[in-house]
């Protein structure tokens, strides 16, 4: 009929708790430890992510009834993350073209939205996985699925550790062709073959070059050099 606590911890959003419950004929016990603290920033780097993990999962249900092959539902979730990415990456180049000193904006610790992207990325690559083996297991090939997308997921990984999510967002033009191949793949009707060749050439190539340039001239760090070879 009522409770008593008998003592109470000091508790943050970062610390994972471990609950045990005791019951008598007469009383329930709930007694609780801390099991595990978060590091400082995983906390919402986390919550983020299972968001963003939620809102793959309910677009995928959506999209799926669309599309009766195997081959095209691979497709959707590289679909919706290449437009983001490539909506950002567009935002992202103009932002380190206008600075006064792009070589500040790259290293800037996660300058604005840049640490949520990181973490969104990371969070396509892991929904892709699980409902790619769901869904789709035959077309998550070894080399250009799980080799990659584990791959880049501690690369992502990193790049929070490292707090440069800056230096990697401005590379998401990367992923124009990729969406662009993503249409195609859903309806062939959206194939445009030219149009493919043409962004690859300027981002995957000539923009990728640049950039590559750019970071040896200026910005000489291992780091960053690792980050360009990607």
């Amino acid at each position: 009929t009522g409770f008593a606590p008998r003592k109470i911890m000091n508790l943050t959003s970062r610390d994972v708790i471990c609950l045990s419950v005791n019951k008598t004929e007469n009383n329930l016990w709930i007694t609780g430890s801390k099991a595990l603290v978060l590091p400082e920033t995983f906390g919402p780097d986390l919550e983020f992510g299972l968001f963003v993990c939620l809102m793959f999962s309910l677009c995928y249900g959506i999209l799926r009834s669309q599309f009766k092959e195997a081959k095209s539902k691979a497709w959707i979730l590289t679909a919706i993350s290449s437009f983001i990415c490539s909506t950002a990456g567009i935002y992202y180049t103009a932002k380190f073209f206008m600075f006064n000193c792009a070589s500040c904006f790259l290293i800037s610790e996660d300058h604005g939205s840049s640490r949520l992207f990181v973490v969104y990325f990371m969070s396509y690559l892991i929904m892709d996985l699980i409902i790619g083996t769901l869904e789709y297991r035959k077309h998550l090939q070894m080399l250009s699925g799980w080799i990659h997308h584990f791959g880049y997921i501690a690369i992502m990984y990193w790049l929070l550790q490292k707090k440069i999510g800056t230096a990697f967002c401005v590379l998401f033009p990367l992923e124009i062709p990729t969406f662009i191949l993503a249409l195609g793949q859903l309806d062939k009707s959206f194939r445009k073959d030219l149009l493919f060749g043409t962004t690859f050439f300027l981002t995957r190539l000539v923009y990728h070059a640049f950039m590559l340039g750019y970071y040896l001239l200026f910005l000489r760090e291992t780091v960053y050099l690792f980050l360009l070879s990607i």
